[in-house]
C-alpha cells in the first residue's frame, strides 16, 4: 500500500509541517533520538515537511549525528488519501510547533483518531483539550517524555484514539473559522 511505498515498515511517529523555524522539526528529531532504545528501535519517525534536496540532506545528517538516521523516513509531498492513511495508521502524531495561528494538522489528525502531542501554546491548547498531550516545543526532553508516555503505554494511546475524534468534532467549520480569524 501507500505506506509501504513510502518505506514505512514499523509503527511510526508522524509529523507534518514546513521547514520554517517555528515548526521545530529539529527539536522533534532530538526528542525521538532521546527515547529509550526499545521504543526507538521499534518505531520509525515519518516526516512530511517537503524539504528541498539541501534541507533533506541536512535532516538526514542531523538524524545520523543523533543515531536515528535508520529510523527516519522523509516523505515527498503526498496526496490527501495518503495523508489520511498516515494520520490513521500512526502510533502518534506530533506537532511540535512553537506557534500556530490555528494548527489544522492537529485537528485533522484528531479527526482520524491519532493520539496527538502538540505544542503547549496558541490555539493548539484549545484544539487538543483533554484528548491528547501538550509539550513545551522548546524542550526536546518535554516532548520525549510525552512521546514515551504514548508509545510506551498502549492503554493510554487507545484512550486518546477514542477521545480525539470526539474532541475534534467540537470544531465544526463555523467554530474553526471563527477561531482561525481570532488567531
Amino acid at each position: 500500500g501507500a505506506l509501504d511505498n513510502l518505506g514505512i515498515t514499523d509503527p511510526f511517529v508522524f509529523s507534518m509541517g514546513s521547514m520554517e523555524f517555528r515548526k521545530n522539526i529539529w527539536g522533534l528529531i532530538d526528542a525521538f533520538a532521546g527515547l529509550p532504545e526499545t521504543i526507538r528501535a521499534s518505531h520509525q519517525l515519518v516526516l512530511t515537511y517537503a524539504p528541498n534536496q539541501d534541507e533533506a540532506d541536512k535532516l538526514r545528517s542531523y538524524a545520523r549525528e543523533r543515531g536515528v538516521a535508520d529510523r527516519l523516513v522523509l516523505t515527498p509531498r503526498i496526496n490527501d488519501e495518503t495523508l489520511r492513511s498516515l494520520y490513521r495508521s500512526c502510533a502518534c502524531f506530533v506537532f511540535p510547533s512553537r506557534y500556530e495561528g490555528f494548527g489544522l494538522p492537529v485537528l485533522e489528525a484528531m479527526y482520524c483518531g491519532a493520539p496527538v502531542i502538540a505544542g503547549n501554546n496558541s490555539s493548539q491548547i484549545e484544539i487538543v483539550g483533554n484528548a491528547g498531550l501538550l509539550a513545551d516545543p522548546g524542550s526536546a526532553d518535554a516532548m520525549r517524555t510525552q512521546l514515551e508516555s504514548v508509545l510506551g503505554n498502549p492503554f493510554r494511546a487507545a484512550e486518546f484514539r477514542r477521545l480525539a475524534p470526539k474532541q475534534a468534532a467540537n470544531f465544526d467549520w463555523k467554530t474553526t473559522a471563527e477561531l482561525a480569524l481570532k488567531a
